[in-house]
């Protein structure tokens, strides 16, 4: 008996790849539009994108950077629900101050669900649960999973959409100097992401918004498509 392997050679990948190419007939062109023309993408509908095969190898390997470097600061990996309890969001009011750009649905029980576009009042009840002595601290919790924003007006591509890829880090520490450690240390580990990378940027002080906290960073690839003017 005869047995034939079923591994694709690498140099035949390409032919049998789902790739939907689209004929280059402006002369400019956004980055969603070359995205869409070399099929990295596909749009569902506003502001919903699928990842073709490319654009997927693509998001692989960057993640697999994101993960190595983190861990290097004593990340742990970690991935929470996407459908998130309300009641939290009530306790820190970020349900009222968040507003019309949470995503929610209701269950056929009539239970009302907030389809996460961040986690900070989920990982805070999960180590309340689960440490139990100050020696268990620090904790440097990452994941990369979908989210999820009611957006007004969708545009720029995968940049303001309803759903797309994020990657958060929450830490635990057991007084401010160490926040404000840790807070560097994983600056350091962005920094050697888009070093590895090989993308320029530029790192910016930035405001934290409804999540809080007095320190906070932008990294910004320059580009005539930004929306943001930053000050250096």
């Amino acid at each position: 008996m005869r047995s034939h392997s079923t591994q694709i050679p690498e140099s035949s990948k390409l032919s049998w790849m789902l790739l939907p190419t689209k004929k280059n007939t402006d002369a400019v062109q956004s980055t969603t539009d070359v995205l869409t023309k070399a099929g990295y993408i596909h749009q569902s509908q506003s502001g919903i994108y699928t990842l073709m095969p490319l654009a997927q190898r693509v998001v692989t390997k960057i993640t697999q950077i994101i993960t190595e470097e983190m861990e290097r600061v004593g990340g742990q990996r970690m991935s929470m629900p996407s459908l998130l309890d309300p009641e939290a969001w009530k306790k820190t009011g970020r349900l009222k101050s968040t507003g019309s750009e949470l995503l929610t649905l209701t269950d056929r029980k009539g239970a009302q669900h907030i389809l996460a576009p961040t986690h900070e009042e989920e990982v805070t009840g999960i180590v309340k649960s689960m440490v139990r002595s100050y020696r268990q601290y620090p904790l440097r919790l990452f994941q990369v999973t979908q989210k999820f924003r009611d957006e007004t007006r969708p545009r720029a591509g995968l940049l303001r959409a309803r759903e797309f890829i994020m990657k958060d880090m929450y830490s635990f520490d057991v007084d401010q100097q160490s926040a404000i450690s840790t807070f560097h240390a994983v600056e350091q580990a962005y920094r050697a992401c888009f070093d590895r990378l090989g993308v320029p940027y530029i790192v910016a002080e930035a405001d934290s918004g409804n999540i809080g906290g007095k320190l906070s960073k932008e990294f910004h690839f320059a580009s005539a498509a930004g929306e943001d003017t930053v000050l250096t």
